[in-house]
């Protein structure tokens, strides 16, 4: 998207108006790369993949991370909410599944 970055400030400005406590994630577009973290849960984050990167591959424990679908990601997100733009904003580049040997 060529207003990528202008969406993307539109979107975390209008994210803190409807929680001004913030969010857990929001979603711009597909995969891994296609979600905004604060930059305060980076490194609790990036723990959380470490720890569990045997268990499910990085995209699906981000969204399991934002939607905090696990004790440990409830207790540090303290009911911090996950958004979802209605826009794609990036361009999903990828083509080897992270689950499957198949091209996408």
């Amino acid at each position: 998207c060529p207003n990528a970055l202008l969406s993307i400030q539109y979107v975390i400005s209008k994210v803190y108006s409807y929680k001004a406590t913030g969010f857990s994630g929001i979603r711009v577009s597909y995969g891994l790369c296609g979600v905004i973290l604060n930059d305060r849960d980076v490194t609790e984050f990036a723990n959380y993949l470490e720890q569990h990167q045997a268990r499910r591959p990085p995209d699906h424990l981000v969204s399991e991370w934002i939607n905090a679908e696990t004790k440990q990601a409830q207790n540090y997100l303290q009911g911090r909410n996950n958004f979802g733009y209605r826009f794609n904003v990036l361009e999903h580049i990828g083509i080897v599944s992270s689950l499957r040997d198949a091209k996408q």
